[in-house]
């Protein structure tokens, strides 16, 4: 297997550069990957700037999107996804901060959801899962984190997800300010290939 930082082999009469002097299209492949990979690795942090309310606390599933970002090198998460630029090991992060929280809500489930290219439909990958049955603290609050190493094909998205159920539909995903974030997704590539 070819070391991916190195050049691509030409092929016998390939040209490196096409019209104008520009590299041709698999010079230029090689040349983004190299930048991804190396001068500037993907890397984020985006967090949830307003609560959402009243989402989920009987059974439904609720989708978080993070509008605001701290960082984002490389400009690959937009609309509450990441977007993996370039096949590779990535480590993902999540905080999801509920409130609203009873005591008769009886199950929590939160997830890492990746997804195909489109993002329309799931692959049969979602990290995270039941967990379980958490007493909320004195002020109806209950945080869950999530931590995983995860496989992503160039293409792929990233998102959070939480249920909540045994009661009624009063919980709140919470959001925050840039000095006090609360839900969050983060993440960065670890290694290519």
């Amino acid at each position: 297997m070819a070391d991916p930082l190195l050049p691509p082999l030409p092929v016998a009469g390939e040209a490196i550069a096409g019209a104008g002097g520009l590299p041709t299209a698999r010079w230029r492949a090689w040349l983004q990957r190299l930048d991804v990979r190396v001068r500037r690795p993907p890397a984020f942090c985006a967090y949830l700037s307003a609560t959402a309310t009243d989402v989920t606390g009987d059974g439904t599933l609720h989708a978080i999107v993070p509008d605001a970002v701290l960082f984002d090198t490389g400009a690959h998460f937009a609309g509450g996804l990441f977007v993996a630029p370039v096949d590779g090991v990535y480590q993902l992060n999540g905080t999801i901060a509920l409130s609203g929280v009873a005591t008769a809500h009886n199950r929590f489930g939160h997830a890492l959801q990746v997804l195909a290219g489109s993002g329309a439909s799931i692959e049969a990958r979602a990290y995270g899962g039941d967990a379980g049955d958490l007493a909320p603290d004195v002020s109806a609050r209950v945080t869950l984190r999530l931590a995983h190493t995860v496989r992503m094909l160039a293409g792929n998205t990233a998102r959070l997800t939480v249920q909540v159920e045994g009661s009624t539909k009063v919980v709140d995903v919470m959001g925050g300010g840039a000095s006090n974030v609360l839900t969050t997704l983060s993440g960065f590539l670890v290694g290519t290939g």
